[in-house]
């Protein structure tokens, strides 16, 4: 547990640098991230761009309805990926999940494994993190996690 906590500290400090999208240039008309997502302010990053096998920026956010979804932008063919949903937090959390404080957090690991953190606001003890199965893959991750004695 006192890993976990180190961890997650960790986790938090590093989420404090973020890297955007390129901008588009003069020809290119920017491409739309999502339909409707919610980004808090403290929850950083919700971007992050990684080189290792890939050169990608990596986009996660929560859905009005309350679902977790991630993205990636190929800085290399300037083309989008398909959405992935990380979680759907309404079937265990109600209204509840419809909260923009429940918008995810990206921590990407030397090893390209892509960490995505999220909470329900209002509710005790549910900070969770799930992890991509794969390096630079956020298709696939693991079951849930809680940090806090979550489910």
């Amino acid at each position: 547990m006192q890993n976990v906590r180190r961890i997650v500290i960790l986790c938090l400090a590093l989420a404090t640098i973020f890297v955007l999208v390129r901008p588009a240039t003069a020809t290119q008309r920017p491409a739309l991230l999502a339909r409707q997502a919610a980004f808090e302010w403290f929850q950083k990053p919700a971007a992050v761009r990684f080189t290792k096998l890939y050169d990608r920026t990596y986009a996660c956010w929560v859905t009005q309805d309350g679902k977790i979804q991630i993205r990636y932008f190929d800085n290399r063919n300037g083309s989008w990926s398909a959405t992935t949903t990380i979680d759907d937090l309404k079937s265990d959390f109600g209204i509840e999940a419809q909260d923009d404080h429940n918008a995810p957090s990206l921590l990407i690991l030397p090893t390209g494994k892509i960490l995505i953190f999220y909470t329900v606001h209002d509710v005790m003890d549910n900070l969770f993190v799930r992890e991509s199965i794969s390096p630079e893959d956020p298709t696939q991750s693991t079951q849930v996690s809680g940090l806090t004695g979550g489910r």
